[in-house]
């Protein structure tokens, strides 16, 4: 699925609909075309059920803030399980603005340009499409082993991922559900380790 975008929209690939369980629409609705669309006229939720087949979601243009809430999460409140669920990957050919892949579980974020913090609950690895950066979820890092090259200065080390890199991240190992560590070297941003089942963070600074 591709979207070419002449302007910034917040909330695109958002699971939750900026959690729509709290507005009932009145913010987002699933249903609504995403404005500022160039030749199509997909809706918000036609690029959340791509994700949820894994299919791939090409953004051509600058993403907003929250791109990618909860990826990877098969939400009760729309009937789901509250399980972590394959995803497919989100490839934006431009900046990425704040709060980047927040309580992310799975799937894989791509993007070209700059991104502002706070990130969500992401980590850059190695990439395998040339001229993008590469995030994926801290938490299926942890849950399912690191196959990836995680860049320095943050580091795996057995069971264990240390972030380094002094980037504010929010939600930091989400609905993670495994005897894994965080250690923050630096702050950390809202809703450390929301919904967490299983597992340890060490937060050597400030947490929001």
């Amino acid at each position: 699925m591709q979207l070419e975008l002449s302007d910034r929209i917040d909330c695109l690939c958002d699971f939750t609909y900026d959690f729509y369980w709290q507005h009932m629409g009145k913010r987002l609705s699933p249903s609504s075309i995403i404005p500022h669309q160039i030749g199509s006229d997909f809706t918000y939720q036609d690029i959340v059920n791509a994700l949820r087949k894994g299919e791939d979601v090409l953004l051509k243009g600058n993403a907003g803030k929250r791109l990618g809430s909860s990826l990877g999460v098969d939400l009760k409140f729309f009937g789901g399980t509250g399980m972590p669920i394959p995803a497919g990957s989100i490839i934006v050919d431009g900046d990425v603005d704040t709060r980047m892949g927040i309580s992310m579980v799975s799937g894989i974020i791509y993007f070209k340009g700059n991104i502002k913090q706070p990130l969500g609950n992401v980590v850059e690895v190695k990439s395998d499409r040339i001229g993008y950066r590469k995030f994926k979820s801290i938490t299926e890092i942890l849950s399912k082993g690191s196959r990836e090259e995680i860049l320095p200065p943050n580091v795996m080390e057995n069971e264990c991922l240390y972030l380094k890199d002094g980037i504010i991240r929010d939600t930091i190992a989400a609905r993670l559900d495994a005897e894994s560590t965080v250690i923050v070297k630096g702050d950390a941003g809202m809703s450390t380790g929301i919904l967490m089942k299983k597992g340890t963070i060490n937060i050597e600074g400030i947490q929001e």
